[in-house]
């Protein structure tokens, strides 16, 4: 469990970098920009940012502060993971509404889009993983600077 003074900016930040990371997706998907603005989207990325986020916070309070490569690597794949997750279910809920009820109309095509982080987050893992880490770095200043402020 996480403490609360410090949690606050980071929850912010994470939600930043997770849009930010949004962007990032949808360019490397060949999406066109204005499209990494679409609410799903951008949705998605903002709960990825928090999961990734609070996840970056666990694991490095529980080794003192301390990057693992363990953790740097669990964390962009947990990220990836949630993002598409969430995308799905936010595609479902909006489709479902807008039908009025429950569709199976893309679902097929929706669900196979979770399996695009098994095999194709492999190869931008080269050169993802590392601003995962940077990512994770930002996020810990943020949380010790947060966390040394007096609370008042």
């Amino acid at each position: 469990m996480l403490p609360k003074s410090g949690v606050g900016p980071v929850i912010l930040v994470s939600v930043v970098l997770g849009i930010g990371w949004n962007l990032i997706a949808v360019w490397l998907m060949g999406g066109r920009f204005k499209e990494a603005f679409a609410p799903a989207w951008m949705l998605a990325g903002a709960i990825a940012g928090v999961v990734a986020g609070i996840y970056t916070i666990g694991s490095r309070r529980r080794r003192d502060g301390q990057e693992s490569l363990f953790h740097g690597i669990a964390n962009y794949y947990l990220g990836i993971f949630v993002y598409w997750l969430s995308f799905v279910v936010i595609e479902r809920v909006i489709l479902c509404y807008e039908r009025g009820g429950w569709t199976n109309f893309d679902l097929h095509d929706h669900l196979s889009l979770i399996l695009v982080f098994l095999y194709g987050t492999f190869w931008y893992g080269i050169f993802l993983i590392p601003l995962n880490f940077l990512t994770r770095q930002l996020l810990w200043k943020v949380y010790s600077w947060s966390a040394a402020r007096p609370q008042g």
